[in-house]
């Protein structure tokens, strides 16, 4: 094959050339091509110009009057959920100017909030598990919370704590409004308290005589019942000693019998003190 020659060569780039201007030139004259070429370049030039955040304030100022001429603004929060969290903390919240694109002024546009943002700021208070925010128009905003559940009272070093079924604790200041509620004490109890609030509310009469729990060598559970009577659970299968238990006292009525301690940790045998 004989090589081609430079003026062959040189005729064939200017060919691509022409070729790729027709090229371009067809895009041009397809409407819908031209109309997105022409708005990715404007908006290229407006981000890469320096007149990008000049930009984006100027759209914010007149959303913002639009919508306070129209009535899209701020006007009733909606709370719904709360039990253990007060309302003027979820409206501390709301009223953060953090969790807005723009300062906050009278009769903000509802655009402004950031709801992304108000929900995380929300499930950082202590009771709060989830947080909804959403607008509904034209001027309300609907906040909804889940709230951990109180599952015990943990003393620890001297201190009670109240902790939630994660075993994590919640700062509450009122503790004794949870006076009802089981004490646990030891070190690992936030890691096994769940378990052992299930396996003992499996029997519901007898959960109701409970007064406190302790973790024994971190491996097992001793329950104090209200009237004095210490339960020794096992290591393992304490539910299925908590059950035997519940059906030997409707049987006999051993927790009326004036014993002190019952032992549970043989499979199925019970030592009566």
């Amino acid at each position: 094959m004989r090589p081609k020659s430079k003026t062959s060569r040189k005729r064939n780039k200017t060919s691509k050339i022409i070729n790729y201007l027709k090229f371009i030139l067809r895009l041009l004259t397809n409407k819908t091509i031209a109309s997105v070429i022409i708005i990715c370049s404007l908006v290229t030039w407006v981000y890469y110009s320096g007149e990008y955040d000049r930009f984006i304030k100027t759209v914010d100022y007149y959303q913002n009057n639009i919508t306070r001429t129209l009535g899209i603004t701020i006007k009733d929060i909606l709370l719904s959920g709360e039990v253990n969290t007060s309302s003027s903390d979820i409206l501390d919240v709301i009223n953060n100017p953090d969790i807005y694109y723009e300062p906050v002024i009278d009769n903000s546009s509802i655009f402004n909030i950031n709801l992304l943002q108000a929900k995380k700021e929300l499930e950082k208070l202590p009771w709060v598990h989830y947080a909804s925010v959403e607008r509904q128009y034209p001027s309300t905003l609907s906040v909804n919370i889940i709230e951990y559940k109180p599952l015990a009272l943990w003393q620890n070093k001297g201190n009670i704590h109240l902790i939630n079924e994660e075993g994590q604790i919640i700062k509450e200041n009122n503790i004794k409004k949870f006076s009802n509620l089981i004490i646990m004490v030891g070190d690992d109890v936030p890691t096994y308290a769940a378990n052992l609030i299930r396996t003992i509310n499996n029997q519901p009469e007898l959960a109701a005589m409970v007064s406190s729990a302790t973790r024994i060598s971190n491996r097992r559970w001793d329950i104090t019942l209200l009237n004095g009577v210490k339960i020794k659970l096992p290591e393992k299968n304490a539910d299925q000693a908590w059950d035997y238990l519940a059906k030997t006292d409707e049987e006999t009525g051993i927790l009326d019998s004036g014993a002190k301690q019952i032992d549970l940790r043989v499979d199925n045998k019970m030592f009566v003190r």
